[in-house]
Protein backbone atom coordinates (compact mmCIF):
# COMPACT_ATOMS: atom_id res chain seq x y z
CA UNK A 1 0.00 0.00 0.00
CA UNK A 2 1.38 3.51 -1.05
CA UNK A 3 -0.73 5.73 0.35
CA UNK A 4 -1.50 8.64 -1.78
CA UNK A 5 -1.66 11.58 1.09
CA UNK A 6 0.62 13.48 2.90
CA UNK A 7 -0.96 13.07 5.81
CA UNK A 8 -0.18 9.61 5.69
CA UNK A 9 3.07 9.94 6.25
CA UNK A 10 3.15 11.97 9.17
CA UNK A 11 1.71 9.25 10.80
CA UNK A 12 4.97 7.08 10.31
CA UNK A 13 6.43 8.40 13.18
CA UNK A 14 4.00 7.52 15.26
CA UNK A 15 3.86 3.67 13.10
CA UNK A 16 7.84 3.71 14.49
CA UNK A 17 6.83 4.46 18.36
CA UNK A 18 4.31 1.94 18.23
CA UNK A 19 6.61 -0.56 16.84
CA UNK A 20 9.51 0.02 19.79
CA UNK A 21 10.97 -3.16 20.86
CA UNK A 22 13.78 -3.06 23.27
CA UNK A 23 15.20 -6.90 23.30
CA UNK A 24 18.78 -8.33 22.70
CA UNK A 25 19.54 -10.32 20.27
CA UNK A 26 21.60 -12.61 22.14
CA UNK A 27 18.75 -13.00 24.93
CA UNK A 28 18.68 -16.36 26.57
CA UNK A 29 22.81 -16.39 26.06
CA UNK A 30 25.75 -15.97 28.80
CA UNK A 31 25.33 -13.00 30.98
CA UNK A 32 22.52 -11.09 28.69
CA UNK A 33 21.31 -8.25 30.47
CA UNK A 34 17.87 -6.08 30.78
CA UNK A 35 19.70 -2.79 30.04
CA UNK A 36 19.15 -2.45 26.54
CA UNK A 37 21.34 0.04 24.33
CA UNK A 38 21.29 1.64 21.14
CA UNK A 39 23.26 0.09 19.34
CA UNK A 40 24.59 0.85 15.73
CA UNK A 41 24.28 -1.41 13.27
CA UNK A 42 27.20 0.31 11.18
CA UNK A 43 30.26 1.78 13.84
CA UNK A 44 29.24 5.41 14.50
CA UNK A 45 33.24 6.60 14.54
CA UNK A 46 35.26 4.53 11.84
CA UNK A 47 32.16 4.44 8.87
CA UNK A 48 29.54 7.02 9.80
CA UNK A 49 31.88 9.88 10.32
CA UNK A 50 33.60 9.35 7.25
CA UNK A 51 30.39 9.65 5.01
CA UNK A 52 29.03 12.70 7.70
CA UNK A 53 29.84 16.25 6.06
CA UNK A 54 27.91 19.58 6.24
CA UNK A 55 24.83 19.96 4.92
CA UNK A 56 22.26 22.75 6.46
CA UNK A 57 24.50 24.30 8.75
CA UNK A 58 25.35 20.50 10.56
CA UNK A 59 27.58 17.54 10.23
CA UNK A 60 24.92 14.78 8.60
CA UNK A 61 24.27 11.80 6.71
CA UNK A 62 21.39 10.93 4.53
CA UNK A 63 19.60 7.60 5.19
CA UNK A 64 17.50 6.07 2.72
CA UNK A 65 14.52 5.54 5.28
CA UNK A 66 14.17 9.12 6.07
CA UNK A 67 12.74 11.19 3.00
CA UNK A 68 11.21 14.16 2.71
CA UNK A 69 7.91 14.67 0.66
CA UNK A 70 5.88 17.70 -1.03
CA UNK A 71 2.67 18.56 -0.62
CA UNK A 72 1.41 15.76 -2.91
CA UNK A 73 3.12 13.15 -0.81
CA UNK A 74 6.23 12.87 -3.91
CA UNK A 75 9.68 12.04 -2.62
CA UNK A 76 11.68 15.15 -2.84
CA UNK A 77 14.84 14.67 -0.57
CA UNK A 78 15.86 13.11 2.80
CA UNK A 79 16.04 14.96 6.42
CA UNK A 80 19.60 14.84 7.72
CA UNK A 81 20.64 12.71 10.38
CA UNK A 82 23.55 13.18 12.97
CA UNK A 83 26.14 10.13 13.31
CA UNK A 84 24.97 9.67 17.02
CA UNK A 85 21.04 8.32 15.89
CA UNK A 86 22.21 6.87 12.36
CA UNK A 87 21.63 2.75 12.23
CA UNK A 88 21.04 2.67 15.89
CA UNK A 89 18.67 0.12 16.86
CA UNK A 90 17.05 -1.77 20.32
CA UNK A 91 18.72 -4.66 19.53
CA UNK A 92 20.99 -5.62 21.81
CA UNK A 93 22.13 -5.39 25.75
CA UNK A 94 24.93 -3.07 27.13
CA UNK A 95 27.22 -6.61 27.56
CA UNK A 96 26.74 -8.62 24.40
CA UNK A 97 26.63 -4.73 22.20
CA UNK A 98 30.42 -4.22 23.87
CA UNK A 99 31.85 -8.26 24.05
CA UNK A 100 30.69 -9.27 20.33
CA UNK A 101 31.88 -6.81 18.09
CA UNK A 102 34.91 -4.98 20.10
CA UNK A 103 37.31 -6.45 18.05
CA UNK A 104 35.73 -5.12 14.81
CA UNK A 105 34.95 -1.73 16.78
CA UNK A 106 38.81 -1.97 17.39
CA UNK A 107 40.90 -3.32 14.41
CA UNK A 108 40.96 -2.33 11.05
CA UNK A 109 37.92 -4.53 9.29
CA UNK A 110 40.03 -7.24 7.82
CA UNK A 111 37.89 -9.36 5.14
CA UNK A 112 40.13 -12.33 4.84
CA UNK A 113 40.06 -12.64 8.85
CA UNK A 114 36.89 -14.93 9.04
CA UNK A 115 36.11 -13.54 12.12
CA UNK A 116 35.32 -10.15 11.46
CA UNK A 117 32.96 -11.73 8.01
CA UNK A 118 30.84 -13.41 10.34
CA UNK A 119 30.74 -10.24 13.00
CA UNK A 120 29.66 -7.70 10.25
CA UNK A 121 27.55 -10.00 9.02
CA UNK A 122 25.79 -11.15 12.29
CA UNK A 123 25.40 -7.20 13.15
CA UNK A 124 23.79 -6.82 9.94
CA UNK A 125 21.43 -9.67 10.41
CA UNK A 126 20.35 -8.72 14.02
CA UNK A 127 19.37 -5.06 12.35
CA UNK A 128 16.90 -6.52 10.24
CA UNK A 129 15.51 -9.23 12.68
CA UNK A 130 14.71 -6.72 14.81
CA UNK A 131 12.90 -4.43 12.47
CA UNK A 132 10.78 -7.85 11.31
CA UNK A 133 9.58 -8.33 15.04
CA UNK A 134 9.26 -4.50 15.54
CA UNK A 135 6.97 -4.52 12.41
CA UNK A 136 5.01 -6.90 13.28
CA UNK A 137 4.15 -5.50 16.60
CA UNK A 138 3.54 -2.09 14.64
CA UNK A 139 0.67 -3.45 12.57
CA UNK A 140 -0.89 -5.35 15.93
CA UNK A 141 -0.98 -2.35 18.01
CA UNK A 142 -0.71 0.77 15.59
CA UNK A 143 -4.00 3.05 15.75
CA UNK A 144 -3.88 3.86 12.31
CA UNK A 145 -3.53 0.77 10.97
CA UNK A 146 -6.38 -0.88 13.08
CA UNK A 147 -8.97 1.22 11.77
CA UNK A 148 -12.12 -0.50 10.81
CA UNK A 149 -11.65 0.10 6.81
CA UNK A 150 -8.01 -1.33 7.03
CA UNK A 151 -9.06 -4.43 9.05
CA UNK A 152 -9.14 -7.00 6.18
CA UNK A 153 -5.60 -5.35 5.25
CA UNK A 154 -3.97 -5.41 8.43
CA UNK A 155 -4.81 -9.08 8.69
CA UNK A 156 -2.98 -9.93 5.97
CA UNK A 157 0.09 -7.69 7.02
CA UNK A 158 0.04 -9.61 10.64
CA UNK A 159 0.45 -12.98 8.47
CA UNK A 160 2.82 -11.80 6.46
CA UNK A 161 4.99 -10.39 9.43
CA UNK A 162 4.72 -13.38 11.04
CA UNK A 163 5.78 -15.19 8.55
CA UNK A 164 8.54 -13.14 7.86
CA UNK A 165 9.66 -13.46 11.91
CA UNK A 166 9.40 -17.06 11.86
CA UNK A 167 11.71 -17.47 8.94
CA UNK A 168 13.84 -14.93 10.24
CA UNK A 169 13.97 -16.70 13.72
CA UNK A 170 15.77 -19.95 12.23
CA UNK A 171 18.72 -17.62 10.84
CA UNK A 172 18.66 -16.24 14.01
CA UNK A 173 18.56 -19.02 16.24
CA UNK A 174 21.46 -20.54 13.79
CA UNK A 175 23.84 -17.68 13.66
CA UNK A 176 23.80 -17.63 17.59
CA UNK A 177 24.57 -21.10 17.69
CA UNK A 178 27.58 -19.82 15.37
CA UNK A 179 28.84 -17.14 17.36
CA UNK A 180 28.76 -19.98 20.93
CA UNK A 181 30.92 -22.81 18.71
CA UNK A 182 33.32 -19.79 17.03
CA UNK A 183 32.43 -21.70 13.91
CA UNK A 184 32.72 -18.73 11.60
CA UNK A 185 33.34 -20.35 9.09
CA UNK A 186 29.70 -22.00 8.88
CA UNK A 187 28.57 -19.55 6.43
CA UNK A 188 29.04 -18.92 2.80
CA UNK A 189 30.63 -15.56 2.29
CA UNK A 190 31.78 -13.32 -1.09
CA UNK A 191 33.83 -10.29 -0.37
CA UNK A 192 34.35 -7.61 -2.72
CA UNK A 193 36.92 -4.41 -2.18
CA UNK A 194 37.53 -1.48 -3.56
CA UNK A 195 40.64 1.20 -2.82
CA UNK A 196 39.12 3.93 -2.24
CA UNK A 197 36.32 5.42 0.15
CA UNK A 198 32.53 4.74 -1.59
CA UNK A 199 29.98 7.19 -0.10
CA UNK A 200 27.66 4.85 0.85
CA UNK A 201 26.98 2.15 3.37
CA UNK A 202 25.00 -0.44 4.41
CA UNK A 203 23.99 -3.47 6.49
CA UNK A 204 21.09 -5.29 6.79
CA UNK A 205 19.37 -8.61 5.43
CA UNK A 206 16.55 -9.56 2.50
CA UNK A 207 14.56 -12.04 0.30
CA UNK A 208 15.07 -11.48 -2.80
CA UNK A 209 12.45 -12.13 -5.20
CA UNK A 210 14.65 -13.29 -8.45
CA UNK A 211 18.47 -13.84 -9.12
CA UNK A 212 20.02 -11.67 -11.38
CA UNK A 213 19.52 -13.87 -14.07
CA UNK A 214 15.64 -13.51 -13.28
CA UNK A 215 15.10 -16.96 -11.56
CA UNK A 216 12.45 -17.36 -9.17
CA UNK A 217 13.62 -17.21 -5.70
CA UNK A 218 11.62 -16.03 -2.36
CA UNK A 219 7.94 -15.01 -3.99
CA UNK A 220 5.55 -17.36 -2.97
CA UNK A 221 1.71 -17.25 -0.85
CA UNK A 222 2.22 -20.61 0.39
CA UNK A 223 3.23 -20.87 3.56
CA UNK A 224 4.88 -24.13 3.74
CA UNK A 225 7.91 -22.52 1.63
CA UNK A 226 10.37 -20.62 3.68
CA UNK A 227 11.74 -17.52 2.40
CA UNK A 228 15.51 -17.00 2.55
CA UNK A 229 17.73 -14.49 3.60
CA UNK A 230 20.94 -12.93 2.08
CA UNK A 231 22.88 -10.72 4.25
CA UNK A 232 24.72 -7.37 2.71
CA UNK A 233 27.28 -4.89 4.48
CA UNK A 234 28.84 -2.55 2.78
CA UNK A 235 31.80 -0.58 4.87
CA UNK A 236 34.03 2.13 4.11
CA UNK A 237 37.03 2.67 5.98
CA UNK A 238 39.59 5.24 6.72
CA UNK A 239 42.51 2.95 5.22
CA UNK A 240 40.65 4.34 2.07
CA UNK A 241 38.98 0.99 0.74
CA UNK A 242 35.37 0.01 0.69
CA UNK A 243 34.42 -3.88 1.53
CA UNK A 244 31.24 -5.29 0.49
CA UNK A 245 30.37 -8.98 2.20
CA UNK A 246 27.92 -11.04 0.89
CA UNK A 247 26.89 -14.03 3.37
CA UNK A 248 24.48 -16.83 3.94
CA UNK A 249 23.88 -20.44 5.21
CA UNK A 250 25.28 -22.74 2.87
CA UNK A 251 22.18 -25.07 3.45
CA UNK A 252 19.93 -22.30 1.72
CA UNK A 253 19.68 -22.95 -1.96
CA UNK A 254 17.81 -19.92 -3.05
CA UNK A 255 20.54 -17.73 -0.97
CA UNK A 256 23.51 -18.94 -2.39
CA UNK A 257 22.07 -18.58 -6.32
CA UNK A 258 21.78 -15.66 -5.62
CA UNK A 259 24.98 -15.08 -4.34
CA UNK A 260 26.87 -17.19 -6.69
CA UNK A 261 25.22 -15.57 -9.97
CA UNK A 262 26.16 -11.99 -8.78
CA UNK A 263 30.03 -13.20 -7.84
CA UNK A 264 30.39 -14.60 -11.27
CA UNK A 265 29.50 -10.82 -12.73
CA UNK A 266 32.63 -8.71 -13.78
CA UNK A 267 34.10 -5.90 -11.94
CA UNK A 268 31.06 -3.17 -13.27
CA UNK A 269 28.12 -5.44 -13.25
CA UNK A 270 29.00 -6.84 -9.73
CA UNK A 271 29.05 -2.63 -8.58
CA UNK A 272 26.07 -2.57 -10.46
CA UNK A 273 24.37 -5.34 -9.22
CA UNK A 274 25.04 -4.30 -5.20
CA UNK A 275 24.21 -0.60 -5.99
CA UNK A 276 20.51 -2.33 -7.66
CA UNK A 277 20.19 -4.70 -4.36
CA UNK A 278 20.69 -1.61 -1.73
CA UNK A 279 18.23 0.66 -3.61
CA UNK A 280 15.77 -2.56 -3.50
CA UNK A 281 15.81 -3.83 -0.25
CA UNK A 282 18.25 -2.10 2.17
CA UNK A 283 16.13 0.82 4.05
CA UNK A 284 19.54 0.51 6.52
CA UNK A 285 21.84 2.48 3.75
CA UNK A 286 23.16 6.11 4.45
CA UNK A 287 24.96 7.93 2.33
CA UNK A 288 27.15 11.45 2.03
CA UNK A 289 25.62 14.87 2.13
CA UNK A 290 28.76 15.86 -0.24
CA UNK A 291 27.34 12.76 -2.75
CA UNK A 292 24.13 13.56 -2.88
CA UNK A 293 24.60 17.29 -3.55
CA UNK A 294 26.89 16.72 -6.20
CA UNK A 295 24.59 14.48 -8.07
CA UNK A 296 22.97 16.72 -10.81
CA UNK A 297 19.83 16.79 -10.45
CA UNK A 298 18.54 14.30 -12.82
CA UNK A 299 20.49 11.53 -11.24
CA UNK A 300 18.76 13.15 -8.17
CA UNK A 301 15.51 12.41 -8.84
CA UNK A 302 16.51 9.06 -10.52
CA UNK A 303 17.36 7.59 -7.29
CA UNK A 304 14.62 9.05 -5.69
CA UNK A 305 12.24 7.71 -8.18
CA UNK A 306 14.15 4.45 -7.70
CA UNK A 307 13.56 4.46 -3.59
CA UNK A 308 9.53 4.95 -4.17
CA UNK A 309 9.12 1.97 -6.85
CA UNK A 310 11.05 -0.54 -4.89
CA UNK A 311 8.06 0.11 -2.34
CA UNK A 312 7.93 -3.63 -1.34
CA UNK A 313 4.24 -3.72 -2.75
CA UNK A 314 5.79 -2.38 -6.54
CA UNK A 315 8.83 -4.46 -6.14
CA UNK A 316 6.02 -7.69 -5.41
CA UNK A 317 4.78 -7.14 -8.68
CA UNK A 318 7.84 -7.40 -10.82
CA UNK A 319 8.84 -10.25 -12.31
CA UNK A 320 12.49 -9.72 -12.94
CA UNK A 321 15.56 -8.65 -11.07
CA UNK A 322 15.89 -4.91 -10.31
CA UNK A 323 18.60 -2.81 -12.09
CA UNK A 324 19.40 0.50 -10.92
CA UNK A 325 20.54 3.70 -12.89
CA UNK A 326 22.73 4.69 -10.05
CA UNK A 327 25.87 2.74 -9.61
CA UNK A 328 27.36 3.81 -5.92
CA UNK A 329 30.50 2.22 -6.73
CA UNK A 330 31.66 4.64 -9.27
CA UNK A 331 35.58 6.10 -8.67
CA UNK A 332 34.53 9.63 -9.39
CA UNK A 333 32.14 9.42 -6.58
CA UNK A 334 35.10 8.57 -4.07
CA UNK A 335 35.48 10.45 -1.08
CA UNK A 336 38.41 11.41 0.33
CA UNK A 337 39.00 11.96 4.16
CA UNK A 338 40.01 15.36 4.98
Amino acid sequence: MIPANVEWYKQFSQFRRDSKIKKCFREGYDECGESIVAAHSIQRNGVLDILESEISGKMAVLSFLDLEFNEKGEHVGFRTLGKKVASTFSGFCNFHDRSIFQNIEINSIDVDNIEHLFKLSYRAFSKDWHAKIETLKGFETNEVFNRPQFQDMVKLLIRGSEFAKRDFTKVKNKLNEILSSGSFDDLYYVTYTLLYISPITTSGAFSPEYSYRNNLLNKTTDPSIPYESVILTVIPTRNEETHIVLACLPEDAKSMKFIKEIDKLPDLLFERAISSVIVAYLENTFISPQFWLSLPEKNQKLLLDELSRTHPTLRNMSNRFFHSGINFFRKDYALKIN
